[in-house]
């Protein structure tokens, strides 16, 4: 996840965090709280409008589970027409063309 914070939002998250301890505390014991503390205090907050809801990523979920779907020269076409700057999931052992025709190269 990629985040682009405007002065007043940074400082917002940054004194909203330095006048609650509890929440520094549970930052502390908790797993990955870096992908959702900043956003739900964000999206909590009167900067809420101002989010821009697009991570500029393609990412396939339509397999279900806990992962994306490893992208393939068959979704080439989706990935090319989606808008997105950006994509995941690839794996070279499954399939190199498809990074091959991304770079313009296949």
């Amino acid at each position: 996840m990629c985040m682009t914070l405007s002065t007043d939002c940074a400082a917002y998250v940054a004194d909203f965090m330095n006048s609650n301890n509890k929440l520094r505390r549970f930052i502390r014991f908790t797993w990955g709280p870096d992908e959702f503390v900043i956003p739900t205090l964000i999206m909590n907050s009167k900067f809420r409008p101002t989010v821009i809801n697009d991570n500029f990523y393609y990412i396939d979920w339509s397999k279900g589970g806990s992962n994306p779907k490893t992208l393939t020269v068959e979704d080439f076409e989706k990935i090319k027409y989606s808008g997105k700057l950006l994509a995941r999931k690839f794996d070279i052992q499954q399939d190199r063309m498809i990074l091959d025709m991304l770079d313009g190269n296949g």
